[in-house]
């Protein structure tokens, strides 16, 4: 090895990186209906479940209740559920202003919708025990010895980036592999820049088999329903053949933006600037080697301290509330006095229609990816071989979960529709993981893999909708309990 490796990830964007477009303002409705989730978070006495299981059940018996969400606003979620809990501190720090715009925007400010995911995002983060995962990363330190996963460097519009090698894994299928992935995401939304909310994914797809399609849902689960509207940019390398076969089959589900934002074996130094990336692999001028036993403690400590001085922001700014700007805490803007509180100006019957809400998102307003033009499929995609499932009689390769990720990034109506949740929920062009719903099959097929957990359907906007944000787009059509679509 080279005497002049480097072992620890740079500390801040390249000089010749610039912010992505700013997203556009809020319009009167929208900033209602965000006002209106921040009110609801901010409620004296809210309380959520401690379970994703205890939290969609209280749903389902909210929506026995009422079916509009005006009635749902500052009530805790708590029926028919024995384990619940208020928001702690860290949790109101979280739910930042832009984070609460998230939710809205993967569910296409489908005000109900959002609450229930945002609702639900909490439960899980207690249950998988994300914070805990954060303080005591000694428990997924064996996961990184390899270097399958790391953050290292930004890419030219500041994005963090986030680098996958299969071909490293080290471990057998395990809860743990997916803690490993958790755990790198946070790190990863740790390094945003104020003013950036989404990362840059380089995933290096040689030598790798298909991984446990198991593993695989569970990953894509987490990353399309918990971590909506994170994806920038998915750059992908040494693209196998075999590939070509499955992108074809869910190619046509893929929203036009996502796939965009999709670069199979592009010039990667266009992309990320060449001093901050990986020179083995991905031809960048970089001397960064990953070394665990280096790199892993200067990312903790790295980590770390950013996240101490975002809360100790939070602390100063945010009043023990929710809805503090993400631009504030995260450095982007010094104030001296507490910005104004995120409460509703009007009532909730004004801001469900077009509330003319203050922006509360100011000039801190997250970032917007920019939509590059262009895109062209490989020529080598219209001749492949159609990807065929390994059968589950065959030896397990030695591979995580995320293999599947590049794979499977815009096509996660077909893995998921037999999900252990069977929930099609990023609906935005910005989310993590994209799909475009509404032909009957796939209807069906979400709606018989759902299990005992199954959400009823309401009637939102004059379309059949869950209250996690399955729609049929058609009015007074539902899928029926035998998963069939029929008319209400």
């Amino acid at each position: 090895m080279s005497d002049t490796a480097v072992y620890t990830a740079p500390r801040q964007p390249d000089a010749s990186s610039s912010f992505a477009a700013k997203r556009a303002d809020l319009t009167a409705e929208q900033q209602g209906k965000l006002d209106a989730v921040i009110q609801h978070l901010n409620t004296p006495g809210f309380k959520v479940p401690n379970t994703v299981k205890d939290a969609r059940s209280a749903q389902k018996q909210r929506l026995k209740q009422s079916k509009d969400p005006k009635n749902w606003l500052g009530k805790p979620l708590d029926l028919g559920v024995s384990s619940t809990a208020p928001l702690t501190d860290a949790e109101k720090c979280y739910l930042t202003n832009e984070q609460c715009q998230r939710f809205l925007r993967a569910q296409k400010w489908e005000l109900a919708a959002a609450i229930a995911r945002c609702e639900e995002t909490i439960a899980w983060r207690r249950e998988f025990d994300v914070d805990g995962l954060t303080k005591q990363p000694e428990i997924i330190s064996v996961e990184g010895e390899t270097g399958k996963e790391f953050v290292m460097g930004w890419d030219i519009h500041k994005r963090p980036c986030l680098y996958m090698f299969p071909a490293r894994q080290n471990t057998k299928t395990s809860h743990a592999q997916i803690q490993h992935v958790v755990w790198t995401l946070e790190r990863t939304v740790d390094l945003m820049p104020a003013g950036v909310e989404n990362l840059c994914l380089l995933i290096d797809m040689g030598s790798v088999q298909p991984a446990p399609l198991g593993q695989s849902k569970k990953v894509l689960e987490i990353l399309q329903t918990y971590y909506c509207e994170r994806l920038g940019r998915a750059i992908c390398i040494n693209v196998p053949t075999i590939f070509w076969g499955f992108y074809r089959l869910v190619s046509p589900f893929v929203d036009p933006v996502t796939k965009d934002k999709i670069r199979f074996n592009p010039d990667v130094r266009t992309l990320v600037p060449p001093a901050q990336l990986e020179k083995a692999n991905f031809k960048g001028d970089s001397s960064f080697v990953y070394k665990h036993e280096q790199y892993f403690p200067d990312i903790i400590e790295a980590t770390n301290n950013r996240r101490q001085e975002i809360f100790a922001r939070w602390q100063k700014f945010g009043n023990g509330q929710c809805g503090v700007s993400e631009f504030l805490i995260k450095g982007g803007e010094e104030q001296t006095s507490a910005p104004e509180q995120p409460v509703l100006k009007t009532p909730v019957s004004a801001a469900m229609s077009n509330a003319n809400g203050s922006n509360l998102s100011g000039p801190g307003s997250p970032a917007h990816s920019v939509r590059s033009e262009g895109y062209r499929e490989p020529p080598e995609a219209a001749t492949a071989p159609d990807y065929v499932e390994p059968s589950p009689t065959s030896p397990d390769p030695a591979s995580t979960s995320v293999p599947s990720t590049p794979s499977k990034l815009g096509g996660q109506s077909e893995s998921l529709a037999d999900s252990p949740a069977g929930r099609t929920r990023a609906d935005s062009a910005d989310s993590f993981v994209t799909t475009r719903e509404g032909s009957a099959s796939t209807l069906s097929a979400l709606k018989n893999a759902r299990d005992d957990d199954a959400l009823e359907l309401a009637h939102s906007n004059g379309e059949i909708q869950d209250h996690n944000g399955l729609e049929t787009g058609v009015k007074n059509l539902v899928v029926k309990d035998d998963g069939s679509i029929g008319q209400a």
